[in-house]
């Protein structure tokens, strides 16, 4: 099991993809490449996402846990076939996970497949 979320603590791997699991920590810059995630759950720790919501200061609450991730060039960019819609998470202007296209919450939603496009995660199945 993986715990993927866009890492934004200050420092050399600041605005990267952070990939963490039992036995490692790895990050992957969003301009040279895309992360494809499979078998994966919205994850939001309520407490502390509340507590980010009402006080405005970042702090780890939210990740995507998923079972298998794939790398590849961002070049390849283009082969994000249809995605259905966006995929946002920012609990200083909402604690939930949200789907951009019909603004519903899906936190603890799973998906097949998840991609990323720079900071962006991408859905490609309907909410």
């Amino acid at each position: 099991m993986y715990k993927i979320r866009f890492h934004l603590k200050k420092g050399i791997y600041y605005r990267h993809w952070q990939i963490k699991s039992k036995k490692s920590i790895i990050y992957i810059n969003p301009q040279t490449h895309t992360l494809t995630l499979y078998n994966c759950t919205l994850v939001s720790q309520k407490a502390t996402a509340q507590k980010v919501f009402k006080s405005g200061k970042k702090d780890v609450c939210g990740w995507i846990k998923c079972d298998e991730y794939s790398v590849s060039k961002a070049s390849n960019q283009n082969n994000i076939k249809n995605p259905t819609y966006r995929i946002i998470y920012n609990p200083i202007t909402n604690p939930e996970w949200i789907s951009d296209k019909s603004q519903q919450i899906i936190t603890g939603k799973t998906f097949h497949k998840l991609t990323t496009k720079q900071n962006k995660v991408y859905a490609h199945t309907p909410t």
